[in-house]
């Protein structure tokens, strides 16, 4: 889900900062002299602080991934709230690799603040709770009746819309992104008369796109808004 387009551009910050993490996990058991790569000998405190965590971390994501199996997680609100646990923890491992010491932390620091301002201040995350539940149950009303007769798309991802099909009990239908080669398929598929499209502050639709795919002489269409999000219904006529 992270590396899809559009939802990419708000974790950067993130990646550039695993990506200096990685350097220092490489770095503390490889160290490149002028002729050869040798294993560097670590004290037992410092081998110790990595293991430790690293079980920390490893705890963490497993508990993540078994939560988000059950209901999604990743969020805005609940990356709010996890975030500062993972600044310290971020920050902690930063400390104890040798490689990240004096000028050197303070740059890989500044760099990480830099491309997080800028993508904070164009990509910022909406001063409101996005519908999620409510759109999805406006959704579900829709398909529920005959929900193999319906397509659904989704402008960013379809990881919560599995989630409220799933606990509403609809089959028969399932969530993919929206990209042009679905809409061709939906359009050309006699059998298809319905297509919903879920559209998302996390990744907005063309709507000059969406008119000429879409023309009202061959389709009706309704949109129906939400706070952060919207739900277009097409018909073929």
């Amino acid at each position: 889900m992270i590396f899809h387009s559009g939802i990419l551009k708000k974790f950067i910050p993130g990646i550039v900062a695993s990506v200096a993490l990685f350097v220092g996990f490489v770095s503390i058991y490889f160290q490149k002299s002028s002729s050869e790569t040798k294993m560097e000998v670590l004290d037992f405190a410092h081998k110790k602080s990595v293991i430790l965590f690293g079980i920390v971390l490893t705890i963490f994501s497993i508990a993540l991934c078994v939560l988000s199996s059950i209901q999604p997680l990743i969020t805005a609100r609940n990356l709010l709230v996890t975030a500062p646990v993972l600044y310290f923890l971020i920050a902690t491992l930063f400390s104890i690799f040798p490689i990240y010491k004096g000028r050197r932390l303070e740059f890989v620091l500044i760099l990480i603040s830099f491309v997080s301002l800028y993508y904070f201040t164009r990509y910022y995350y909406k001063p409101y709770k996005e519908q999620w539940r409510e759109s999805s149950q406006y959704i579900i009303s829709t398909v529920v009746g005959h929900p193999k007769d319906f397509t659904l798309l989704c402008s960013s991802h379809a990881y919560n819309m599995e989630y409220f099909l799933k606990t509403a009990k609809v089959t028969g239908i399932v969530p993919r992104l929206y990209t042009k080669e679905e809409v061709n398929l939906f359009i050309q598929d006699s059998s298809k008369k319905n297509l919903v499209i879920l559209e998302t502050s996390w990744k907005y639709l063309n709507s000059e796109e969406l008119e000429s795919l879409f023309m009202r002489s061959n389709f009706d269409r309704k949109d129906q808004l939400f706070y952060g999000m919207r739900v277009v219904t097409i018909r073929k006529k």
